[in-house]
């Protein structure tokens, strides 16, 4: 299993989006409007969205994010959600989507999800010369039989993860996202960061879910269906060498209740299994079991976010 712990995308590492803010449906806060409950504007310096809550007359030169009696913080703008991590919220385009990065120190791995793009490419530059660039398709067909072969529908795969950027300081990272089937571009999550392996999945390896749907039935019997998001999660067993415990241990530390993305098959994307030990999420049970004298076998419990 590799660990990819997210660098922070601040304004210096945000070079350019080709998402404008404010974007479409956005309206910026002005102190000197009135405001109703219900109202939602943004705030470029904070890259949030705040709901009224409470009538603001004109004039008011409290900011939104000072006045929590007012104004609720609803989440970020639509260029900067795919940044906002704790949050299940994507950033779209209505064309091709274009982000570069500057993070300012190595970076040797770059995850995406939530993706609806046909077409990922990713170019890393260092002093303006070009050392890196992967463009990756991301339009499947899982075929089973010789009718899905022909007629089974295409899919678009939700997540990406690349974990050979080569990791030089001042590189600065291109990524592009583009929908050739005609919809909006969208993506919920993209992280920076440095792999770091924690040991080899073994068997018996769990995919589930938490359903947070509703259903009730009535006296008669009929059912009413709430439909709600199902959050994924995975437990699995990890067997790693003796020598990696107090990384390991480190690491632990360093991300309780934190969100990073966790790949229990690597960077092996072809593998059946791939998307669902994927997880961009935060870990519920992280133990290490010492018993045995050379590995160590750590039991893990990981929610998405």
């Amino acid at each position: 299993m590799i660990v990819v712990t997210p660098i922070p995308i601040t304004d210096a590492v945000l070079t350019s989006s080709s998402v404008p803010e404010p974007d479409s449906g956005e309206t910026l806060w002005s102190s000197s409007s009135a405001y109703v409950v219900g109202d939602v504007r943004i705030r470029t310096t904070t890259h949030r969205k705040y709901q009224c809550v409470k009538a603001v007359a004109a004039g008011t030169n409290t900011l939104p994010e000072n006045d929590p009696t007012s104004w609720q913080d609803i989440g970020a703008t639509n260029r900067r959600a795919m940044f906002e991590l704790e949050r299940n919220n994507a950033t779209t385009s209505a064309g091709t989507m274009t982000v570069v990065l500057t993070p300012g120190q190595r970076v040797g791995s770059l995850f995406l999800g939530g993706l609806q793009a046909t077409k990922v490419t990713v170019v890393v530059t260092l002093a303006g010369q070009e050392i890196y660039r992967r463009a990756v398709s991301r339009i499947a067909r899982r075929t089973t039989s010789w009718k899905t072969y022909f007629f089974g529908k295409f899919i678009v795969l939700p997540s990406l993860l690349l974990t050979d950027l080569p990791p030089s300081t001042g590189a600065v990272i291109t990524v592009t996202l583009e929908n050739s089937f005609g919809s909006a571009v969208k993506c919920a999550a993209l992280v920076i960061g440095n792999g770091e392996f924690i040991g080899n999945v073994q068997k018996k390896a769990k995919s589930d879910a938490l359903n947070f749907s509703n259903t009730t039935r009535d006296f008669a019997g009929n059912v009413t269906f709430v439909p709600r998001r199902t959050v994924p999660r995975t437990d699995q067993v990890l067997e790693l060498p003796k020598g990696l415990v107090n990384t390991v241990r480190d690491l632990r530390t360093a991300l309780n209740a934190k969100v990073a993305v966790w790949s229990g098959l690597d960077d092996f994307s072809d593998d059946g299994y791939f998307e669902s030990l994927l997880i961009l999420g935060f870990y519920r049970q992280f133990s290490i079991d010492l018993d045995q004298q050379k590995e160590a076998l750590v039991t893990l419990e990981l929610e998405e976010i």
